[in-house]
């Protein structure tokens, strides 16, 4: 698998040629899935070594001119988020967002919604499966305090 071979060409660029790539793939995809503003502190405080191997990554991703799937979470996210004209577009076309087991959308996405409901005034249907895991499958945040408490009423149906 190309993204496999471009992982492991990373981790010999940092680390050398010897260094086993199986050992850093869980970490490398939670640190990427849970750390989506590079330009925050974060990035690099709470694992530096984490954030340097997810740039050379996608740095050589992009000398292949190719992205990942988690590219297409983030790279949406930051033109989403990024850009009031993209929201407003998104908006026109869909008025209306579906999501269903909004539990399993991971970081990225949850943001976007959020900054599609909230900013861009697109109104959202959400469905969840019970009992609700409030933690994100892809990813180790704490996910939709504003769609939880405002979103949901307490018996567990959506507040639309």
């Amino acid at each position: 698998m190309k993204q496999e071979r471009v992982f492991g060409e990373a981790v010999a660029e940092l680390y050398g040629p010897n260094r086993d790539p199986t050992y850093l793939r869980t970490d490398f995809d939670r640190y990427r899935r849970t750390h989506l503003d590079r330009d925050q502190p974060e990035w690099l405080g709470d694992d530096a070594e984490t954030a340097q191997l997810i740039e050379i990554y996608e740095r050589k991703l992009r000398e292949r001119g190719t992205i990942d799937f988690d590219d297409m979470m983030l790279l949406g996210l930051r033109l989403i988020e990024g850009n009031k004209w993209v929201r407003s577009c998104l908006q026109a076309r869909f008025p209306i967002i579906a999501v269903d087991e909004y539990q399993d959308l991971g970081l990225a996405l949850h943001r976007m919604v959020l900054r599609l409901v909230y900013d861009a005034g697109i109104r959202l249907f959400a469905v969840r499966c019970r009992p609700i895991d409030l933690r994100f499958r892809r990813g180790d945040a704490t996910p939709a305090p504003g769609i939880v408490r405002n979103g949901w009423h307490g018996d567990g149906s959506p507040a639309l």
